[in-house]
């Protein structure tokens, strides 16, 4: 429809700028508003890095394999089993391999290691820590 006067069609267009400007700047919050909730990613607080000191063993020389075999040859001490007698020894001593061998870490990373000899009499269990033997548990005992 084309007004009959240039007033009123100047007053409908200026309306309509005032729409148009209106719209744009409902737009515009309304995307700002849409991204205000969302924040980059915290990231979790990490420690730096502890430097590492070299793993020592809490013991020296062969010991047993789960296998029952030693992983080096035994130095020959001792002709009786004793306290404070190595794994190897044990096995050296016993002239036999074990029956079994279960081999752990302490609560203190040291090296724990049972080894059981089932003989006729009964099993004997052998209890090491750090590759010397601390308790013998055998029949009758």
């Amino acid at each position: 429809m084309m007004p009959d006067n240039d007033d009123a069609w100047n007053g409908e267009v200026a309306i309509m700028k005032l729409w148009g400007a209106t719209l744009c700047v409902v737009m515009a919050f309304g995307l700002a508003a849409c991204d205000s909730g969302r924040r980059p990613a915290q990231q979790a607080y990490r420690p730096p890095p502890v430097p590492q000191e070299p793993v020592t063993l809490a013991y020296s020389g062969p010991v047993l394999r789960m296998d029952g075999t030693c992983d080096g040859d035994a130095p020959i001490t001792t002709a009786t089993i004793d306290v404070g007698i190595s794994e190897c020894e044990l096995v050296r001593l016993k002239g036999k391999p074990p029956t079994d061998v279960l081999i752990g870490e302490s609560g203190r990373g040291g090296r724990e290691t049972q080894v059981l000899y089932a003989e006729p009499e009964g099993r004997e269990l052998y209890f090491f820590i750090n590759n010397k033997l601390d308790r013998t548990v055998k029949p009758g005992a």
